[in-house]
């Protein structure tokens, strides 16, 4: 049953009403078809227009602006699709202050991220707030329930154009509680799970060390473990050699209880200015191995260990570097004494988080 409340529409010449539908005519024929099943049916060449739009619902609208659809909801907007084809969803009237949640974008390929993101999150905007995809099982029906896995960013700083870390949660039960964080990567590019670390990079690659004591660094704020390795380094004498760390200031030179023995613990070599590497007396040698060195938690005690073979014979040992101030953002190999000079070998390093 179609009921009419107005048969003069203009540039509608005829209405007629039957089957549950309505037709509207104009002098070519059907411009317009509303049917209960079959929904809203516009012809090539009409259009429906007007300030409040179409009202679908109590408080639903769909209204209209040129090249632009917009579905308002309670009289707020919810849904818009631009000229260009881009859908927004969770928008506002002042785009400024109230940015959209999601935007999905008709972008072609581009090299830069900007331009060919295809779906557009607008997250959280304080520090330390949260935003992203939670995902829920197949059959749930409660949206206040809590998501199993979570993938999602974190505003580590607000100001300009904002920092944000990327995390990844998962649930390791069926209960509905809240999943825990498993895997942060962080803004400045490291990784770590919620147990250990799974960035490790670079530092020095097959440096060959020169003069008395060489200084490496770029060495991440981040790191928590370093690793030296050792390809036949010489030197012109029998000097032990010395690894300090450092920070902006310079190298640490105080502060360090360390030893160094041959493999028969005959010989013992200790220092108190780095951790120590017990090298031959007879000059001719070259050491092969690793020293690592990784801090104790959040204290500023970094506790190190190596294993080296000298010539015919082996070096190990171990050492604290007890406390200092600033950051570490550098690694010093040098002569003990400063008067014996490196003359073969590389060093390379590695620094994780």
């Amino acid at each position: 049953m179609a009921i009419i409340r107005q048969n003069s529409i203009s540039g509608i010449s005829s209405i007629t009403a039957q089957n549950n539908a309505v037709e509207f005519f104009d002098s070519s024929g059907v411009k317009l078809f509303i049917s209960g099943t079959d929904g809203i049916q516009v012809a090539t060449g009409a259009f429906i227009s007007g300030t409040d739009g179409i009202q679908v619902a109590t408080g639903a609208t769909i209204s209209g602006t040129t090249n632009t659809i917009t579905a308002l909801t309670n009289g707020v907007e919810r849904l818009s699709v631009d000229s260009d084809g881009k859908m927004i969803l969770g928008t506002a009237t002042n785009l400024g202050s109230v940015p959209p949640k999601l935007t999905i974008v008709n972008n072609t390929n581009s090299n830069t991220f900007s331009e060919c993101q295809l779906l557009r999150l607008n997250g959280p905007s304080g520090v330390g707030e949260r935003g992203g995809i939670g995902f829920h099982y197949a059959q749930s029906s409660d949206y206040g329930e809590k998501p199993s896995a979570f993938i999602g960013n974190e505003t580590v700083d607000a100001g300009g154009g904002q920092k944000s870390d990327l995390i990844f949660a998962t649930r390791g039960a069926i209960t509905d509680t809240e999943p825990s964080e498993r895997l942060r990567i962080y803004s400045d590019g490291h990784g770590k799970f919620n147990n250990g670390a799974i960035t490790r990079v670079l530092v020095v690659d097959d440096d060959t060390p020169s003069g008395t004591s060489q200084t490496y660094t770029s060495i991440p704020s981040w790191a928590t473990k370093i690793t030296i390795l050792f390809d036949q380094v010489s030197t012109t004498g029998g000097s032990e050699l010395l690894v300090q760390l450092g920070t902006s200031g310079g190298a640490i030179t105080s502060n360090y209880d360390s030893s160094s023995s041959n493999s028969s613990g005959t010989t013992l070599e200790t220092s108190t200015a780095g951790f120590v590497l017990y090298v031959s007396s007879g000059g001719t040698s070259v050491l092969m191995g690793k020293m690592e060195i990784q801090r104790a938690g959040t204290s500023n005690k970094w506790i190190s260990s190596h294993v080296m073979k000298n010539s015919g014979n082996t070096r190990d040992g171990a050492g604290v570097l007890t406390t200092y101030s600033g950051t570490i953002d550098r690694v010093v190999v040098t002569t003990e004494g400063g008067s014996n000079t490196f003359d073969g070998g590389d060093i390379t390093i590695y620094a994780e988080a």
